[in-house]
């Protein structure tokens, strides 16, 4: 199946670091179950038959039960997705077949980034529940049985950390911009021309005399 489901409301700029879904193996019973129903018609393919009219819709019941439950299955799984952005972080939950919730967060509004592991199944295949605890009223985000959560966790706080870092150094960059601004309506643009031309020749002095003491 392609992403472009996941990726076609992304804003400008954005781009997509990971798509993530829940560990299939964690959900060994619903495969089974219809796998268990996909089968078993075939195994009483004859004593079925053999009932003719009712016995070949029991067999055609059963089949459809199975493809069906699974058919499903792969739907719920495929669009319960978390989107990781270098912008925010997406969380898709499709609760049906007819009922979806979207969420999202900043990284700004991220307060804390967990994970829970629960269960032996869980230990043993490592899989667990990411909980992103976030600020204000925004509901938390949660997705469940996610495949090395540890992993997911370290991902999501080094973006976080290099975008908040970013952000401020364009934050710095913006207010020296507006102090220079600020400056030149105050001192007149002809004023401000000569003193930045005046500092500049006094920057080129400093750095030549700082040249002919090291030769």
């Amino acid at each position: 199946m392609s992403n472009n489901y996941f990726t076609k409301h992304l804003k400008e700029g954005e781009g997509v670091v990971k798509i993530i879904r829940s560990y299939l193996l964690s959900h060994l019973g619903s495969m089974l179950i219809s796998l268990f129903f996909i089968i078993l018609p075939f195994f009483l393919l004859f004593p079925l038959f053999q009932r003719g009219f009712w016995g070949v819709l029991i067999f055609f019941l059963l089949l459809l039960f199975g493809l069906g439950f699974g058919a499903r299955f792969l739907f719920l799984w495929y669009f319960n997705a978390f989107v990781i952005t270098n912008q925010r972080i997406i969380d898709f939950d499709q609760r049906g077949l007819f009922e979806k919730t979207v969420s999202e967060s900043i990284y700004e509004k991220i307060q804390d980034v967990s994970f829970k592991k629960k269960g032996i199944f869980s230990t043993i295949l490592n899989y667990g529940t990411i909980v992103i605890q976030t600020a204000g009223t925004n509901a938390n985000l949660e997705i469940r049985n996610i495949f090395e959560p540890e992993k997911i966790q370290e991902l999501i706080t080094e973006i976080q950390k290099k975008g908040l870092k970013k952000g401020a150094e364009e934050l710095s960059a913006r207010e020296l911009i507006d102090i220079l601004e600020k400056a030149k309506e105050k001192m007149g643009e002809e004023k401000f021309n000569a003193f930045v031309k005046t500092k500049n020749i006094q920057e080129e002095s400093k750095d030549d005399s700082s040249q002919n003491k090291e030769e």
